[in-house]
């Protein structure tokens, strides 16, 4: 089930010489969604101080008539209202990463050839509103201890997972999807005593 991570295993450019970690405890519920356009993974938890705390990573991948690729990255956290849950069987998101403090948008354009390059710039944003429901369809659970890298940034995942397939619908910064009877492309989370972190090179 997990092949879906490798989708966004990716270095494509060196790590800036300043680091950044950000990380959940705990408890955890997550919500995630892989398809050809977006990537998107939600955590709620508890930081480093004991409080509630939402990350939220996400990359939309957009091809261009010109054989070249755009990719929208983000990377931070969000207020915890953003991100509802209903149980263990609905999930929400809502949110507008360009009106967040401190959250980190960035724009990639990758261009395969005739020259390899690959060129970021910070970007403003903007809203993001998914929706999953559980569809019965897949369960299982998993334990965890993964790095995944994407542009700027490494997501750590550590624990006892369980996941149940979900449907989904949704936009993320102007990339619409709609996904269902689906047991391999959405997913809602539950960990006990795990860890999340997001580190932004």
């Amino acid at each position: 089930m997990k092949s879906l991570s490798l989708s966004i295993m990716l270095l494509l450019f060196a790590p800036f010489a300043v680091t950044e970690t950000i990380s959940v405890h705990g408890t955890v519920a997550q919500a995630e969604v892989f398809v050809r356009t977006v990537n998107l993974i939600v955590t709620s938890g508890i930081d480093v101080n004991g409080s509630p705390a939402t990350l939220l990573t996400f990359h939309t991948t957009s091809f261009n008539p010109d054989g070249t690729l755009t990719f929208v990255i983000g990377s931070g956290t969000i207020p915890d209202d953003r991100f509802t849950k209903e149980g263990f069987d609905k999930m929400n998101l809502t949110v507008d990463t360009s009106q967040v403090a401190g959250y980190s948008n960035t724009t990639c354009i990758l261009t395969p050839f005739p020259n390899f390059g690959f060129h970021c710039n910070p970007s403003q944003g903007g809203p993001i509103q998914v929706s999953w429901h559980d569809n019965g369809l897949n369960s299982e659970d998993q334990s965890r201890n993964v790095d995944t890298t994407f542009g700027p940034t490494t997501r750590h995942e550590q624990g006892y997972f369980q996941f149940s397939s979900a449907d989904v619908e949704g936009s993320v910064v102007g990339t619409p999807f709609n996904l269902s009877g689906s047991d391999f492309d959405a997913f809602m989370d539950l960990a006990h005593f795990a860890k999340v972190s997001i580190t932004k090179n």
